[in-house]
């Protein structure tokens, strides 16, 4: 792509400050004793990606992991007063029994991450407007190593302009990419920091699978609205219509859903959209706040419809019979499940190398016919279908999922090059209340 020639001189100077302040914190003597590690939570359903390297390192002697929970809607409280009351992802993990610090403080103040002289920081999500000014990468990479783990799964060949956005990436010391593929292109877009030692990527695979190979629900989630038995279709349409980064089908197959739905009375249906397709589409024009109230209202009344916007879906996809989705993150997780997949192709995008025998089982479809018809079709599925996608399972399992959690450990140990630490106790630090 061809960029104005002031933007690129501006990021070529941003990169330079970037890889300096990189040389700055790695030549940083640090002192022995648990490698800190802070994980800067907001985004609640990318939690799940990175919660088993936290799980792994709190049952390390070798890592001290913290976690900072930092509300989601950030943007809309610039500028306004902080109400440590009002974090919502912070109350959601203290409801599932971690032990997390709230990002704003009784004071109305974002919480200093350098109180916990992290040696390395992981975002939930590789975006920073998302994020408060003072734990924007460019500001954690002046006082830590930013470690990387992509939110969702990098399988289609335009992630590297949907993801690897050079904003954040060129702060990110380390990589941990699922894929030969996805660790090639962070070394061949940040060549400069990885020649001079200072970034690299570390092909790791997965944490997210080793726990998602073959999963049984732990629950029906949020198929436990529905007291029927019959087939479970999942709907997971995308936020965006934007082609290049994968399109939504949801505002071309709404009308064709809602008839589907109503004609099959014996079957459960559950829309799962994008967390922020509702307000993208209101935003756009492409819907009015009063077509999303009247689709709500119609998911509300019918008996077998339900439309599921809860941070957790790792049950409801395990517990689904098929899945129906546009390009999507969470791809990965719903092909672990061993349901099978209704794939609405986008135009134009084409599949990872190491992804092609997952997408060789998809059920294609480029029209609401071709989807109606793939449903049908696996009311009763070729069991021959059914082997050709376990033995894909265990084919990407192998190579993607199996010891991925330990090799980012490994990763972290490593780079902070221990032969550079001082033999001194670290000096005395302000602690935080966890409660």
């Amino acid at each position: 792509r061809c960029l104005d020639p002031l933007l690129s001189i501006a990021l070529g100077i941003a990169s330079g400050r970037a890889l300096r302040a990189m040389r700055e914190v790695a030549d940083r003597p640090r002192c022995p004793g648990p490698i800190r590690v802070v994980f800067l939570v907001q985004y609640l359903p990318a939690w799940n990606k990175i919660e088993p390297v936290h799980r792994a390192m709190l049952a390390s002697e070798e890592f001290e992991p913290v976690i900072v929970c930092v509300p989601n809607d950030v943007r809309s409280r610039r500028g306004k007063h902080l109400d440590p009351r009002a974090n919502e992802t912070y109350a959601h993990l203290v409801s599932e029994g971690y032990e997390v610090i709230n990002a704003v403080t009784e004071e109305g103040e974002w919480a200093d991450l350098r109180v916990f002289n992290p040696d390395f920081v992981f975002h939930g999500r590789p975006y920073n407007n998302f994020m408060p000014a003072c734990y924007r990468s460019g500001h954690v990479a002046s006082y830590a190593q930013i470690g990387s783990i992509m939110y969702g799964a990098s399988w289609t060949d335009n992630y590297v302009d949907v993801a690897f956005n050079g904003d954040y990436f060129k702060d990110v010391s380390i990589y941990f990419a699922e894929d030969g593929w996805n660790a090639q292109v962070f070394e061949d877009k940040f060549d400069k920091g990885v020649a001079q030692g200072l970034q690299e990527a570390v092909f790791a695979g997965s944490p997210v699978l080793e726990g998602l190979y073959a999963r049984k629900a732990a629950s029906d989630g949020a198929w436990e609205h529905f007291s029927a038995g019959g087939q479970r279709v999942l709907w997971t349409p995308r936020w965006s219509t934007d082609k290049r980064i994968g399109g939504s089908h949801f505002l071309e197959y709404r009308k064709w859903f809602r008839n589907y739905a109503e004609r099959h009375p014996e079957r459960s249906f559950i829309v799962r959209p994008h967390p922020l397709m509702f307000g993208n589409f209101v935003q756009t024009g492409e819907m009015s706040q009063v077509e999303v109230d009247d689709f709500r209202a119609w998911c509300a009344k019918t008996a077998n419809v339900h439309l599921d916007e809860s941070p957790e879906y790792l049950d409801t996809l395990a517990a689904a019979d098929v899945l129906v989705m546009d390009t999507s993150s969470i791809v990965l997780e719903a092909f672990f499940t061993g349901n099978p997949i209704v794939y609405c192709v986008p135009d134009g995008i084409g599949v990872v190398p190491d992804y092609q025998p997952m997408a060789d089982t998809f059920y294609e479809a480029r029209s609401a016919e071709e989807v109606e018809s793939a449903l049908e079709r696996l009311v009763q599925e070729d069991p021959a279908a059914i082997r050709s996608r376990h033995d894909a399972m265990i084919q990407l399992a192998d190579k993607l999922a199996v010891g991925s959690t330990d090799r980012v450990l490994e990763g972290l140990k490593r780079r902070l090059r221990p032969e550079m630490c001082e033999k001194t106790e670290r000096e005395d630090e302000p602690s935080l209340d966890t409660d």
